[in-house]
């Protein structure tokens, strides 16, 4: 993976400060009431790594205002599956993430979700 992002350094150099969400995906009928917010919550609540890196798969459906509000940037977009299908993949500090409605600057725990 050829990048001048020191973003992106860091966490090849010290991959046990990431945690890599491979997937989070929640069915259209239950979209809108704060389930991907609690699963990432959950996830994230109490780690000792540093930064967080979600892959958004481009079928989703367009996901990027809601990670924009909790505060991910992009990093980079790869094609897989025979180029079929485009991951793109972001990332934040733990301590910078924005899960809250208001948009304070924290992770939040299972109980303030």
């Amino acid at each position: 993976m050829a990048s001048s992002d020191s973003r992106i350094e860091g966490m090849v150099v010290c991959p046990r400060n990431v945690v890599v969400v491979h997937e989070l995906a929640v069915d259209s009928d239950y979209r809108g009431k704060g389930i991907a917010k609690f699963c990432l919550a959950m996830t994230l609540d109490n780690r000792l790594e540093i930064d967080v890196v979600p892959g958004v798969y481009d079928q989703a459906k367009d996901p990027r205002p809601m990670h924009n509000r909790w505060g991910f940037e992009g990093l980079w977009a790869t094609y897989i599956q025979d180029a079929a299908v485009m991951l793109r993949s972001l990332a934040a500090r733990l301590g910078e993430l924005r899960l809250s409605d208001e948009g304070s600057w924290q992770v939040l725990t299972s109980s303030e979700v």
